[in-house]
């Protein structure tokens, strides 16, 4: 898609929530205060969270048992993201337009954010030799992991812009409804961002390889 025809994702159309400190300086991470507190809520008549979710949702010509089954394994690869950063190296506006880019203005913040992403292909790795999980904490451990999986995750460059942001990122699996997610992984690495189309590539790492099996 050419720079000039992806503005119109950036004219209200992008979706990050920022979470501001509150009194005491603590950034707001209260699910259920969030929720409530959200614009769309409880504007979202039709909004049915995905552990309600069943057949009779579907309209009556697409109650497949199928497409049903498709949606919710969707659902169980979609990922919560929280950054704890936002990049300098966020450009004021979007390619050679003058439209803004979105977070331009928390450059170099501890301001969280929250976007969402998917998971999209994942790698378990096991290891009798030199090779070691890449993870921070294995890299500074007298005794790194041998098997580990890598989780690629994709979502959009407003949401995570460069390598600064995925390493202060963490996905959240299994967030289905105000109780909070079940699993988390760690940003590792960004594989390939896209401004122009705004789409990102990033790796998680996790030791956690039940979740990775379940992946």
């Amino acid at each position: 898609m050419a720079s000039k025809d992806i503005t119109q994702y950036f004219e209200g159309h992008h979706e990050v929530e920022e979470c501001e400190p509150d009194d005491t300086g603590e950034r707001e991470n209260n699910t259920n205060t969030r929720w409530t507190r959200c614009a769309k809520n409880p504007g979202h008549v039709d909004f049915i969270p995905i552990k309600d979710f069943s057949l009779s949702h579907l309209p009556a010509a697409f109650q497949d048992d199928d497409l049903y089954r498709l949606i919710k394994g969707i659902a169980d690869l979609t990922v919560r993201i929280s950054v704890k950063f936002t990049s300098l190296r966020r450009p004021q506006f979007l390619n050679e337009t003058s439209t803004p880019y979105p977070c331009y203005n928390l450059r170099g913040s501890n301001l969280l954010r929250n976007g969402t992403g998917k998971i999209w292909r994942i790698d378990i790795e096991t290891t009798d030799g030199d090779k070691t999980c890449p993870c921070p904490v294995c890299v500074k451990s007298s005794e790194p992991s041998r098997t580990w999986a890598r989780v690629y995750v994709a979502t959009a460059t407003h949401v995570l812009y460069d390598e600064t942001e995925v390493e202060k990122c963490e996905c959240a699996v299994g967030y289905d409804d105000v109780t909070g997610p079940k699993e988390s992984l760690r940003g590792w690495c960004m594989d390939g961002p896209n401004a122009e189309i705004d789409l990102a590539y990033f790796s998680c790492v996790t030791h956690d390889l039940d979740l990775a099996q379940n992946l």
